[in-house]
């Protein structure tokens, strides 16, 4: 299940940051939507893939740089989305 929202995730954040780097107006609000995107992107390819993994090897993982990072990526990645989610309806 994990494995089809980071895929869904992944090409939907993907189409999003294509379509808002090619769009002809840069205004605030599309810079804060592709940031969203990027992060989100982000998110999909590399914590929620890492979190499928050592779940499906039940935590069996050692790697020490591996497991700090990706704690760096949740304590950093959630907190960024909803900061910009945030900034977003401010902007608006």
């Amino acid at each position: 299940m994990l494995t089809t929202f980071s895929l869904c995730g992944a090409i939907g954040n993907g189409l999003v940051a294509y379509v808002y780097t090619h769009k002809a107006k840069k205004d605030s609000a599309t810079i804060f939507i592709l940031a969203l995107s990027c992060t989100d992107l982000l998110a999909c390819l590399v914590t929620m893939p890492y979190t499928a993994v050592t779940e499906y090897l039940q935590h069996k993982l050692n790697y020490d740089l591996a497991c700090k990072l990706y704690t760096f990526m949740i304590t950093f990645n959630v907190p960024l989305s909803a900061f910009l989610m945030v900034v977003i309806s401010l902007d608006r």
